[in-house]
């Protein structure tokens, strides 16, 4: 055989045998095949969601990890399961390890409409209706009637991350226990904390609520725990001013806080508007 000859078959031996590999790497079971799945929320089914998606039949397997799409995976969790709220991080540990972190769904919520509460998750989704009140929810009652269906989105982001900015300061703030929250219906803007002691705030669910709070606190400071137990109400849904009703009395102070600007922590009190513009 010529050396022209020896170096074709070279060549062919050559190329089976890359391509035998190359099978083996992606069809065969091997040591880049998935073995270890490791999760941060276990209680959210995730590690079931993940095998369904790993089981897949797929011209590319996606056990092999070299050839996973961590973005069809994240796809496939947020489609399949209800309790995933976010993914927040996919990664390979070679040779066969998948990490997956993700943030769970979870209820944040007891929306109270007519006889019914509707429970809402983190994300403002009603997960289920109940006819009693489940504990360490954050409740909220509407005056308006209205009917949920569950997967139904009730609240915004933007809402929701304000009403848990202020359930998480509010009550050192005022130093009284936050009973629950009232709104008109779910499109309002306008949003009242009911307090334990028996006043309300207002507030602008449109506002900034930690520059909101910031106000507040300054304003309470002022106020001894027996002071408080005057008040009937504190409306903050105007910018940089407040207004502060007593119990039994029309509203007497309105807080302007952009006149005080010294050295000293107090807003300047100065006559109150019309009753018109506060509320009853």
């Amino acid at each position: 055989m010529s050396k022209i000859g020896l170096r074709t078959w070279a060549a062919r031996l050559i190329s089976l045998f890359i391509v035998g590999l190359l099978f083996y790497f992606v069809y065969i079971p091997n040591f880049f095949y998935v073995k270890n799945i490791e999760v941060n929320h276990e209680g959210t089914n995730i590690l079931s969601t993940v095998n369904s998606f790993l089981e897949q039949k797929s011209p590319w397997p996606q056990k092999n990890l070299l050839l996973l799409s961590k973005k069809d995976l994240e796809n496939y969790i947020l489609i399949n399961n209800r309790k995933i709220l976010e993914v927040e991080k996919i990664s390979k540990k070679l040779p066969n390890t998948l990490v997956v972190q993700i943030a769970p769904r979870v209820d944040e919520f007891a929306i109270e409409s007519g006889q019914k509460y509707y429970i809402v998750s983190n994300d403002g989704l009603v997960t289920k209706i109940a006819t009693d009140l489940q504990k360490n929810l954050v409740l909220i009652k509407l005056e308006t009637l209205q009917n949920l269906n569950v997967e139904q989105e009730t609240l915004s982001l933007s809402k929701i991350n304000f009403i848990l900015t202020v359930q998480n300061r509010l009550s050192r703030i005022t130093r009284s226990d936050v009973l629950n929250y009232g709104m008109k219906d779910l499109k309002s803007l306008d949003l009242a904390a009911h307090f334990a002691s028996g006043f309300k705030i207002y507030f602008d669910l449109n506002s900034d609520a930690h520059h909101t709070l910031g106000r507040l606190k300054t304003l309470l400071d002022q106020y001894s725990d027996e002071d408080l137990k005057k008040i009937s109400y504190v409306d903050m849904r105007f910018t940089n001013r407040a207004y502060i009703c007593n119990l039994g009395l029309p509203c007497e102070k309105d807080v302007n806080f952009q006149l005080h600007q010294t050295a000293s922590s107090s807003p300047t009190f100065i006559s109150a508007p019309s009753l018109s513009t506060t509320p009853k």
